[in-house]
């Protein structure tokens, strides 16, 4: 009988540890797929205006619409110079355009300066 009762306290002494660290895990991971970002979204097109003061440009999709992206210093360049400056010498070259939207706005991430077609 005593080796039962000390066998179910030491049961529980370890059930309860474990139980506890299995929900802080759990949250753990939640908080981690909350900040986790998502897949960022890909445009095309050809370069048509550019505002270095406002930090923006902009795109014409084959199908004819229009985008605007924003840019910062930290935006990954491709081709050309590999400079987010460089971009208002690049006027009719075809860009490839790895976005995120923030606060309603498409955030280039990476912009790829496409070789022109021959």
């Amino acid at each position: 009988m005593r080796n039962v009762f000390l066998m179910t306290i030491l049961f529980t002494l370890i059930a309860i540890p474990e139980s506890i660290i299995g929900a802080a895990q759990n949250q753990l991971d939640k908080a981690a797929d909350l900040q986790a970002p998502a897949a960022f979204k890909t445009a095309e097109g050809e370069l048509t205006k550019v505002d270095s003061v406002k930090l923006m440009f902009w795109i014409k999709a084959a199908d004819g619409k229009e985008m605007a992206f924003n840019y910062t210093s930290q935006t990954q360049v491709t081709g050309g110079d590999n400079t987010t400056q460089g971009l208002s010498k690049l006027g009719g070259s075809h860009l490839r355009i790895h976005y995120e939207i923030v606060a309603g706005s498409n955030q280039a991430v990476k912009i790829e300066i496409q070789a022109p077609k021959t």
